[in-house]
């Protein structure tokens, strides 16, 4: 496999305690061992090349957020926790209690490099990324998330913060809300105020056609639709305040 697969979501104006923002981890933590257990293994980045792969992360809230980075002299910047798993495979980015609309904003990555392993490849089905999607949801309260790969994110040219379909895509919308969509594409409720759009079952890949083809009509139907627009404030507020 040469194309990097990622999970992503993002959120942003959101002030959260060291405290507050370990709890979520370890809650999204266990849900990533608890849909396969190599996530076990995950250790914090080492200071220095000399140091590739720093401690095991912590497994209780507690442990988690002495492992926290915090910025002193930007408090805005918030918190943050950067994993690999030790064959740097796989890591995972959190970051969160961001407030300053103009630093980068809060978010998950979960990045699977382009050449896993076939032990590790076996993580990359519809079922467990949507897992891993639907915990972030769950317990982040994010704007919008999904699933992509890295080449069809530079077909795309959006670099990370705009909504656009790829393999799969978390809108914290309605399923009543939604335009028409393809045939063969799955959407999925997900709570109360939540869908999930899922292009293909099969592994999305960018040298298919069919496959890139109906992520765009996937977009093109939303954007129409004003449905990838951004969220109105008052509607970031209200899941914000969620934890």
């Amino acid at each position: 496999m040469k194309d990097g697969y990622c999970l992503k979501a993002w959120w942003s104006h959101r002030r959260r305690s060291r405290e507050t923002c370990a709890r979520r981890i370890e809650r999204f933590l266990c849900r990533l061992r608890e849909i396969d257990p190599r996530f076990e293994n995950l250790h914090e980045v080492g200071r220095s090349m000399a140091q590739p792969i720093g401690a095991p992360i912590g497994r209780t809230a507690n442990e988690i957020a002495q492992q926290l980075e915090e910025n002193e002299r930007s408090p805005d910047l918030g918190y943050s926790l950067y994993a690999v798993l030790p064959d740097e495979s796989i890591g995972v980015d959190i970051r969160d209690g961001i407030w300053s609309k103009y630093n980068p904003p809060n978010r998950v990555f979960v990045e699977f490099e382009g050449g896993l392993s076939e032990e590790l490849v076996e993580l990359l089905t519809t079922d467990r990324l949507s897992r891993m999607l639907i915990s972030v949801v769950e317990i982040f309260h994010p704007d919008w998330g999904g699933v992509e790969t890295r080449k069809h994110l530079e077909m795309v040219g959006l670099m990370g913060t705009v909504p656009y379909a790829s393999w799969m895509l978390y809108l914290p919308r309605r399923v009543e809300e939604l335009p028409p969509l393809p045939s063969g594409v799955e959407v999925r409720p997900v709570g109360e105020s939540g869908v999930l759009i899922v292009t293909v079952q099969e592994r999305f890949l960018v040298n298919n056609p069919d496959h890139v083809r109906l992520a765009a009509e996937i977009t093109n139907r939303l954007t129409a639709a004003g449905i990838l627009s951004e969220p109105k404030e008052e509607e970031r507020v209200k899941r914000n305040d969620n934890d």
